[in-house]
């Protein structure tokens, strides 16, 4: 009988045997792209089978060998490489007498740890040391099928047991535990699970979701994906062209929110590997071009970002069963690679077991007989890759359009709509650009994708020239806007800028300095405090500052225009306000439908300096003023309206001081919003209360965690509700300066989801974490996101990653609403030529948010509807590149 407990450590010792270098020379530039490894043993072993299982991530490759007989009959071994050199690292094994064995049947990698299957149990170790971790036994001490599967994350080790609900039900069972504790978090079992199901048959984890196959369920297979966080399901995916006893769950992976299931007996062996996405089900089927009877494609799968890397270990050649292993683009479907041993033989079984980490391939042959009769080999190929799924629109150095002899010296300022056109600036050199000339606007407005020039330099404007082009919006199909710089007779500094309307062919003067607008009569605009475009309607709110016949209480304002520069609507400093007083000191602007909404003074009461209005055209609604009670405040009142926007629905969300009885430091802040047409004002969040646990099964909760500040926020559309994105800053327990800043979504139920934490895990498997938030934009129609972040963990060459995700996903799939990894600085892609070429840096411009933090409110976005973003990359050969499209 086994009594061992899960967190008792004695009876077994860890032995890292140090060998000698495998292969011939470090793999660094120069050297070869395709090298081969073997078991760490002087001369290998009879039917071993090195490479009977497999993990790797950018500084191990781990291969397991579970018929390793050296120390005892199968008690099995776990071999280590260094992933960067190829350079044998150590072996590790169990002691001989262990009741556990086949050491190594599967294995699961993350950072420097690796989660090592056996029977009965499961191993944790730390591959720099080979010194043992913890352990996790079965439960059960006669099921020697616990730990057939593992799967290992920053925060979760997950065992399968695919015979874990006893010996004659058979239906299977996932353990989920707390890596650093061996907590149990969650027992895993399929929602309608059956007996011979074999649930826990293989397992996958990217972030806090998991896939689990049953390769036995209904007959031909099942897959079952799980947040991690709360432990539900979230999908059952069954093949629709399956049949009994095609195994399908046999292997699985995950990768960009999509569950990658293979099948390798469907259709008389010949395999099939199907790809879903999480969120939607909706189902893709991968083939090989050259599929046969008894390939076995789909044995093996394991995914990275859009690839997806396919084990075919029967593929024939001829009458040779040598095997093969294909590269897909499982977003499109495409296949884009084949791989074979150059130097195969029969039945030497490769791609039996695959992993695909970064630019780096390893396949395993496990009955390769190099060293030994079915000793094993795996292959390892690098400058793994494929083309980069963002489209080029213009780069350093390139020819500029439009203008003869000219070229990009830089560009900056790009902004992109829903439909995915852009529009940015640059700045050129050549002959064809003089002093006068060498600033210009593009866009791909009116030219599908090509970028065309819509404004230069030196153009003309009513007589006048341009003489500096400044940062453009487009929020609206096909309409652009932009301010720009006069020279010419008779300009100086009262009327040297104009406000353009831009569609790529031709443009509209809407206002510029001087002018006297319809509404504001006998003054002159001054200055353009904001200028905001909606996303909607054809419409622009322009906060602005008068001159003439104005005096410090009567000297600012903001007009409403539409696109041919008539002014719809305008309200100013010194008017009447909505329930008494007077509009003060207007200098700040939010437009993303039909209402503006804007912080203003007040003058004229007592106490109340301050108020937050509605303006659609016609008089202005108040949304809330200083003084009054703020709703959720427990009697305090509003202080001072720090940022201010509307969604596309134009319901207002705001941030506001707080003061008044039991008001302190600790609690003097929050943000409020108007959910939905026809309901108050509702707190969203308040400085000083108690973070939500919102993640019970996650080993680190928010436990004893206070709000401390609100850095940015946007309104997004719900269902029913609007949404509210948010970034806090927390204190408390185990909060430090390394893990203190989050991105928050509350979405329409009033629930609250933890998105993206500084000091997360990036869920590539590296270890490397996140350190800061550089760029965070939103499209608040969509619900779609980016976060730009730093990684620390990561060498200099790859600490910076981008990441995507969607509010807008409801119950079951909340989880899936969390950032998930699209680019990383380092990785390798192909440009249009086919050479090859790193990412050496990304950046997004614009913000999409104001100097108080407030988005969502008609500024320029670098995101459009859909998820379409325009960003910069630099690449390893000195290229610099503005991209868009949906990473």
């Amino acid at each position: 009988m086994n009594t061992r407990s899960p967190l008792c450590l004695a009876p077994i010792c860890i032995c890292a045997l140090i060998w000698g270098l495998v292969l011939e020379a470090p793999l660094n530039a120069a050297a070869p792209a395709i090298s081969k490894l073997y078991a760490g043993n002087p001369k290998g072993q009879i039917s071993d089978e090195f490479g009977e299982s497999l993990a790797s991530n950018e500084k191990w490759i781990v291969i397991g060998e579970p018929s390793h007989t050296e120390l005892a009959t199968d008690d099995g071994a776990v071999h280590v490489f260094n992933a960067q050199t190829g350079v044998f690292v150590r072996r590790i094994a169990l002691t001989p007498g262990q009741q556990t064995k086949h050491f190594g049947f599967d294995v699961a990698v993350h950072g420097d740890r690796c989660l090592i299957g056996q029977t009965y149990g499961a191993t944790l170790v730390d591959l720099r040391t080979g010194k043992l971790l913890r352990e996790f036994y079965s439960p059960s001490p006669l099921n020697g099928n616990y730990g057939v599967s593992v799967a290992l994350s920053g925060d979760y080790a997950l065992v399968g047991d695919p015979t874990g609900t006893g010996l004659v039900d058979q239906t299977g069972v996932v353990h989920v535990f707390d890596v650093d504790t061996g907590t149990v978090l969650f027992t895993l079992k399929a929602s309608d699970g059956a007996m011979f199901d074999y649930f826990g048959w293989s397992i996958a984890v990217e972030g806090r979701t998991a896939l689990i196959g049953a390769r036995y369920a209904d007959g031909s297979g099942a897959a079952y994906a799980y947040d991690l966080h709360t432990g539900l399901q979230i999908r059952k995916m069954s093949p629709t062209n399956g049949a009994n006893g095609d195994q399908f769950g046999e292997s699985v992976a995950l990768g960009s929110h999509r569950a990658i299931i293979g099948a390798p007996i469907h259709d008389s062996y010949r395999g099939a590997v199907y790809v879903y996405d999480l969120a939607t089900g909706a189902e893709t089927i991968l083939s090989p071009t050259d599929p046969a009877i008894d390939d076995d494609f789909g044995k093996s799968v394991s995914a990275d970002g859009d690839l997806v890397l396919i084990g075919a270990f029967a593929k024939k050649v001829g009458a040779a069963y040598f095997g093969a292993a294909y590269l897909f683009d499982h977003r499109t479907g495409t296949q884009l690679q084949k791989f074979v041993a150059g130097d195969a033989t029969d039945d030497d079984l490769f791609g039996h077991f695959v992993s695909l980490k970064g630019n780096v391939a390893v396949i395993t042959a496990s009955r390769d007989d190099d060293l030994n009769d079915d000793s094993g080999a795996a292959y390892v190929y690098r400058q793994v890759t494929s083309s980069l799924s963002l489209e080029t629109l213009v780069a350093k150095k390139h020819f500029a359009p439009g203008v003869p002899g000219a070229t990009f010296s830089s560009f900056a300022n790009p902004a992109i709509n829903s439909q995915g056109e852009t529009l940015f600036t640059g700045v050129l050199s050549g002959p064809g650009a003089t002093a006068s000339k060498n600033q210009g606007l593009w866009s791909t407005l009116n030219f599908g994708q090509q970028v065309g020039l819509a404004l230069r330099k030196g153009d003309d404007v009513g007589g006048l020239r341009i003489s500096s082009i400044l940062p453009p919006i487009m929020n609206q199909s096909d309409v652009g806007l932009v301010e720009a710089g006069l020279v010419g007779s008779g300009v100086n500094a009262s009327n040297n800028r104009v406000l353009l309307s831009c569609n790529g062919g031709s443009y509209v003067r809407l206002a510029g300095l001087g002018d006297e607008l319809s509404g504001l009569a006998g003054t002159k605009v001054s200055k353009f405090l904001q200028v905001v475009q909606s996303f909607l309607v054809n419409r622009q709110a322009v906060a602005v500052r008068l001159s003439g016949g104005v005096t410090p209480a009567s000297d600012s304002a903001i007009a409403i225009l539409d696109n041919s520069g008539a002014v719809v609507g305008s309200v100013r400093e010194g008017q009447p306000a909505p329930m008494g007083g007077l509009v003060g000191q207007v200098s700040r602007v939010s437009m993303t439908a039909l209402q503006s909404c804007f912080a203003t003074g007040l003058a004229g009461l007592p106490g109340q300096t301050q108020a937050l209005l509605q303006f659609s055209g016609a008089s202005p609604t108040l949304v809330a003023r200083q003084g009054d009670p703020a709703p959720g405040g427990g009697g305090a009142v509003f202080g001072t309206f720090t940022g201010e926007t509307c969604s596309i629905l134009s319901f207002p969300l705001f941030r506001s001081t707080l003061t008044g009885a039991g008001v302190t430091l600790n609690n003097n802040l929050g943000l409020w919003h108007k959910p939905a047409a026809g309901m108050p004002l509702k707190m969203v969040v308040q400085k000083g209360d108690v973070v939500p646990n919102v993640v019970p099964g996650d080993p680190a909760p928010l436990s004893g965690v206070r709000w401390k500040n609100f850095v940015q926020f946007w309104g997004m559309d719900g269902a029913s509700e609007q949404q509210v994105l948010f970034v806090a800053d927390m204190t408390g327990n185990g909060i430090s300066a390394a893990n203190d800043r989050a991105l928050w979504l509350k979405d329409e139920a009033g629930n609250f989801s933890l998105l993206l934490r500084e000091g997360d895990y990036l869920q590539d498997g590296s270890g490397a974490r996140i350190s800061n938030f550089q760029r965070i934009v939103a499209n608040g129609t969509s619900g779609d996101y980016a976060v730009l972040v730093g990684l620390r963990g990561a060498k200099s060459s790859t600490n910076q990653a981008l990441l995507t995700g969607n509010t807008k996903l409801g119950m079951p799939f909340e989880g899936l609403r969390a950032a998930d990894l699209r680019l990383r600085k380092g990785n390798l892609y192909r440009d249009a030529s086919g050479n090859l070429r790193s990412i050496r840096s990304m950046s997004i411009a614009p913000s999409g948010t104001d100097a108080t933090g407030a988005g969502s409110k008609g500024l320029a976005q670098a995101i459009g509807f859909g998820g379409p973003m325009v960003l910069t990359l630099q690449f390893s050969d000195g290229s610099v590149e503005l991209v868009t499209g949906k990473p």
